[in-house]
């Protein structure tokens, strides 16, 4: 059973949400420059042709690529030895990881489910992956956001430790899923 503890500014759930939120803004960044026409161009309307889903891939592909952030390495792909699971009914899997200093990494993903789904889902693959939890209650989930909105767990065990953060995706409905990872 997950514990339950109150949110106060001062605790790491804060920083998590801050720092998934940084995540979550460097993946819009790349799906952005991913998107963006060329320099000099100007959009006039609709290709009749988009790009397949395999071409945007690429172009996403090379817009991590020349996206270059001393420091970080961003990844269109998600490594095997991620500590936990990515969602299952996921699409956009940004992840970026340190180069330098303690190991940390970040993972962004989309799903159209919803918060609570995502939620129950990833309570399941923290227990298969042997890692204790902690959740905030629901007061404390109400002072920074709407409850059903926003969902997090704090997991770790002896070597790591992970923060998932979930939040309602205000275009489809869906679900923002960030994790942010360390070594202890």
């Amino acid at each position: 059973m997950a514990k339950r503890i109150q949110l106060n500014p001062g605790t790491t759930f804060m920083s998590a949400l801050l720092g998934a939120l940084l995540l979550l803004c460097l993946s819009c960044q790349i799906e952005a420059v991913a998107q963006s026409p060329s320099p000099g161009l100007k959009p006039t309307a609709p290709h009749p042709n988009p790009p397949s889903a395999e071409e945007r891939a690429k172009q996403r592909a090379q817009a991590i690529k020349d996206l270059n952030i001393p420091g970080l390495k961003l990844r269109p792909y998600i490594p095997e030895n991620f500590p936990i699971k990515p969602y299952p009914n996921a699409y956009n899997k940004g992840f970026v990881n340190s180069t330098s200093g303690k190991p940390t990494a970040g993972l962004t993903m989309y799903s159209k489910d919803a918060p609570d789904v995502v939620h129950k889902w990833y309570m399941e693959a923290c227990r298969e992956a042997k890692l204790n939890t902690v959740i905030p209650s629901e007061e404390g989930r109400k002072a920074i956001g709407k409850v059903g909105d926003l969902f997090i767990i704090n997991a770790d065990n002896l070597k790591q430790k992970l923060s998932i953060v979930l939040v309602r995706n205000p275009k489809d409905r869906g679900t923002i899923i960030s994790i942010s990872w360390a070594l202890k």
